[in-house]
């Protein structure tokens, strides 16, 4: 049999059946009829489910051909032309904003402005800018234009509310300076203004679990499903919900927000991994393309997901990955790369804004421990304060009052006998470690 020979339907019935019925064996020793074993156990499955009655799986023919055979009903025809009604923008989506948020809003607005802990001025910012965000979102979504009032798009403030891009900002401050309060705040406003409940229409994220457990989160590993390498493989936390289908599209179905917390340990090779994973995840209706871009920059990052990002960078980096906060001009990968250009550059896919906390929250009360970690993390550590810390005699002492803590001069000489002068210009000349004889 040559491969250009024409084949009749009975010839081709007998090399079928002499293949099946030929020992395994013998074909193989044939140089004309030579197929292999899975070849032969494929073709005897198929001649027997064509030999196959189906009257042995209690199949009703009747009702089967009564279902092929039986003309469907006439479709009615409407009398004069045919005019289509629009589908009104509730009718085509779900409703992710309530319609009566002002009293959500001012209600929620009176318990954290009354609460213990209040948001000063720059965590304010952040929050009122999430807020104009959502208000923003509401307008468009219950009248399909970002204004009050829809209309059809004539006014260029319009054109450019339609086409403005999802938050992506980075809220960088000093520990202690408030952040994952700020975080909480987030929260508390999306569940109390607009109904929401965490990991449907907003999501925080953490890199470990010990920083996602303390903001009531995920890990970026678990919720962006990204594998991990564990005892010399690679992992994935990836799960299915139904056949074929990634829990990640259910996840994204309604999202809109996503938090990062401790951005300055997430890597860029993870980050870049969830931002693959969320973009092909979030549908195309949630802003995800930009109509009018060039093909570099039609998809937005994150699938056009609002991110807002949490951290300090001067904190540690993550391990055996690159940090976010690196050489942008060094050798990358391309994935690392587009992850560096959202912070180094300016484009459309730039972060778009910075939020700088400043305050110290959590220790601001103590001046001189305050100024202890300021100085540390300047790099401009005092030599006093260097000296209290390795235990050597200072210059200054901490004086306790009652109405708080101050510091004051107090002449070294008066408790150890010798020239504080003296002591202060040896120390600029020769150094701590010649100075202590360390």
């Amino acid at each position: 049999m040559l491969p250009h020979e024409r084949l009749s339907v009975q010839r081709l019935h007998e090399i079928l059946t002499f293949g099946i019925h030929k020992e395994v064996e013998n074909a193989a020793t044939d140089p004309v009829e030579k197929v292999s074993a899975r070849l032969l156990q494929a073709m005897a499955l198929g001649t027997g489910l064509w030999a196959h009655s189906a009257l042995a799986h209690d199949v009703d023919e009747e009702k089967l051909a009564r279902k092929f055979v039986q003309a469907p009903p006439p479709a009615q025809v409407p009398e004069g032309p045919v005019v289509l009604q629009p589908r009104a923008a509730q009718q085509m989506q779900a409703a992710l904003y309530l319609s009566n948020w002002e009293a959500q809003y001012d209600a929620w607005w009176q318990s954290i402005m009354s609460s213990d802990k209040v948001p000063y001025g720059e965590q304010l910012a952040c929050l009122e800018r999430v807020h104009q965000r959502c208000v923003w979102a509401h307008r468009r979504e219950r009248g399909g234009c970002p204004c009050v009032k829809p209309h059809k798009h004539k006014s260029e403030a319009c054109r450019k509310l339609s086409a403005e891009e999802p938050l992506r900002d980075l809220c960088h401050g000093l520990p202690g300076s408030g952040k994952s309060h700020l975080i909480m705040w987030l929260c508390s406003y999306f569940q109390t203004v607009w109904g929401w409940t965490h990991g449907v229409q907003y999501v925080c994220l953490a890199p470990m679990n010990t920083m996602a457990g303390a903001i009531g989160g995920y890990t970026v590993h678990a919720w962006g499903e990204v594998p991990f390498e564990k005892e010399g493989a690679m992992r994935s936390s990836t799960l299915k919900a139904a056949e074929d289908v990634s829990t990640l599209y259910l996840k994204c179905e309604n999202l809109r927000f996503v938090f990062i917390d401790e951005i300055e340990n997430l890597g860029a090779e993870t980050m870049a991994v969830l931002d693959v994973h969320t973009t092909k995840a979030v549908g195309k209706g949630s802003g995800k393309e930009r109509a009018e871009a060039g093909r570099a920059f039609r998809v937005r990052p994150f699938g056009g997901l609002n991110l807002v990002m949490f951290g300090d960078w001067w904190q540690l980096p993550p391990v055996r990955q690159k940090s976010l906060c690196a050489n942008p001009f060094a050798q990358h990968s391309h994935q690392v790369q587009k992850m560096l250009a959202m912070f180094w550059s300016k484009d459309a896919n730039s972060v778009q804004r910075l939020l700088e906390l400043t305050v110290n929250k959590r220790s601001g009360a103590d001046v001189w421990f305050s100024s202890v970690i300021d100085e540390c993390r300047d790099g401009a550590l005092s030599w006093d304060n260097y000296d209290f810390l390795h235990g050597f005699p200072t210059h200054r002492v901490l004086d306790a009052q009652a109405t708080g803590t101050r510091m004051r001069e107090r002449a070294l000489s008066k408790a150890y006998g010798h020239n504080v002068a003296s002591d202060a210009t040896k120390r600029t000349a020769l150094g701590p470690r010649a100075r202590h004889g360390v």
